[in-house]
């Protein structure tokens, strides 16, 4: 997994290792002609690239969805015109005084198991508008999915396509419907299973 920050973050929040619920937005930043030049929608995406680093860590992943869920942004995410201009820079580590290498493991942990519980959210909400169906996004439902996610060499990808397999396997047909549920498709054993089947 490749990461990137945001150039100067220090800029916008000084010492971001405790968890300010603020960011400073200067308003220079109207006079910054790269800032100025970007399209509309990458405007939102650097402002909300800034608030998601005060929350969710300096180093943030290179995943296209995982930054859309956080976001809530709705169109194609293309952030090299922000690595063009560099705004974003690529994430090389940042050892720091007020950071021990632990807390620094402990950060990269926190950072992948919110990635983690973002991707088993948006599997949830697949499954939900594609049965048309209302499991809750949270609890045991989500822990299942979690699961699944952290097992060695799977993906979320295989998980969604899964989920549409059975889906249409299933759903027209009375015996089988009701088994379109978290409990039965994200069950160890039976996960496998079906992401084995052709």
């Amino acid at each position: 997994m490749k990461y990137f920050s945001v150039k100067n973050f220090d800029n916008f929040q000084h010492g971001h290792r405790r968890a300010f619920p603020w960011v400073k937005i200067y308003k220079t930043l109207l006079d910054d002609y790269d800032f100025l030049s970007l399209p509309d929608d990458l405007k939102y995406v650097f402002i909300g690239l800034i608030l998601l680093s005060s929350k969710a860590g300096i180093k943030l992943p290179l995943d296209a969805n995982y930054l859309k869920t956080r976001l809530g942004f709705q169109g194609r995410l293309n952030l090299t015109p922000l690595f063009e201009r560099g705004m974003l820079i690529p994430y090389r580590g940042r050892p720091t005084l007020t950071q021990s290498k632990g807390e620094e493991e402990e950060e990269e942990n926190k950072e992948e198991e919110n990635m983690c519980r973002a991707d088993a959210i948006e599997l949830l909400e697949f499954l939900n508008k594609k049965a048309g169906r209302r499991f809750e996004v949270n609890g045991s439902n989500l822990d299942l999915v979690m699961a699944r996610l952290r097992e060695p060499g799977r993906t979320k990808d295989q998980l969604r396509l899964m989920i549409a397999r059975k889906i249409v396997q299933w759903e027209s047909d009375e015996k089988m419907a009701p088994y379109l549920r978290p409990a039965t498709l994200f069950n160890r054993m039976k996960c496998a299973q079906y992401i084995g089947e052709d």
